[in-house]
């Protein structure tokens, strides 16, 4: 669909550096929330053209998006939260009272269980949505619960009382930081040259067949663009490694 033509000429845009070409505009669309990135004049004639052939609201500029609350930082920033959800977890759960440092014991691995030791049905329930909920907030603006939430998800089918205190944990990590979120702060601007050079940075890691039940290894990475992260993971490897450079290769390459 052509929504917008936005080819330069020296009067829509007197100080563009390359007059000819097209200033960056970026629309993401979530079903019907339309977020519009880019130059303040661009956005304007790229919004204008959408309400003159659609039915559109412009609520101004961005404060939320797809749950996720955002602020702009001193430093120009933007940080993600998502207090409203962060609530449900206080509002539906059965929290533990005590305080925890990190989402997860340290070197703990959740593993299956038999049948004598599920949940009754209505509990399989419950774990099923805290697990849902968890993962949503682990994509947008928790990216440090991932590798708790990934290990209790591997378990929705048929969950023990030990999954259930696990999620619960990290669900009351998150109630006890409710202000703590992801911050996508690039530590180089981008100048609109065609010749700039975005900075692409990528840190990977891997335990070692610490599953006793499939002998896989798990990956973590993460990527930056110029400094803000911009994709993050935690995943079991597809095969098991027979080494620990093995392991740490296959991360490597799943980050690359």
């Amino acid at each position: 669909m052509d929504y917008v033509d936005l080819a330069c000429t020296k009067s829509q845009y007197p100080g563009w550096p390359f007059l000819g070409c097209t200033p960056l505009v970026l629309t993401v669309s979530w079903i019907d929330d339309n977020l519009i990135v880019g130059s303040t004049k661009a956005t304007a004639m790229t919004k204008e053209k959408l309400m003159n052939n659609f039915e559109c609201t412009d609520e101004g500029d961005l404060t939320e998006f797809v749950g996720s609350k955002i602020d702009r930082t001193e430093d120009g920033g933007l940080k993600f939260t998502q207090p409203v959800l962060i609530q449900s977890f206080q509002d539906e759960f059965d929290l533990p009272t005590q305080k925890y440092t990190t989402p997860a014991k340290a070197g703990e691995m959740l593993t299956n269980c038999e049948e004598k030791d599920a949940l009754s049905a209505g509990e399989q329930t419950i774990y099923r949505s805290a697990v849902g909920k968890a993962m949503f907030l682990m994509q947008y603006s928790r990216a440090e619960i991932y590798n708790s939430v990934r290990d209790c998800a591997r378990h929705m089918q048929m969950a023990a009382r030990k999954h259930m205190m696990a999620i619960g944990r990290v669900m009351k990590y998150c109630v006890d930081r409710p202000n703590r979120g992801l911050v996508l702060r690039p530590n180089e601007k981008w100048d609109g040259s065609p010749k700039f050079e975005f900075t692409i940075g990528d840190r990977s890691d891997s335990d070692y067949a610490k599953d006793p039940q499939s002998q896989r290894s798990v990956s973590g990475g993460r990527v930056l663009l110029c400094g803000a992260p911009v994709t993050f993971r935690s995943s079991t490897q597809k095969t098991v490694a027979l080494l620990v450079t093995e392991a740490e290769l296959y991360a490597t390459v799943i980050c690359a």
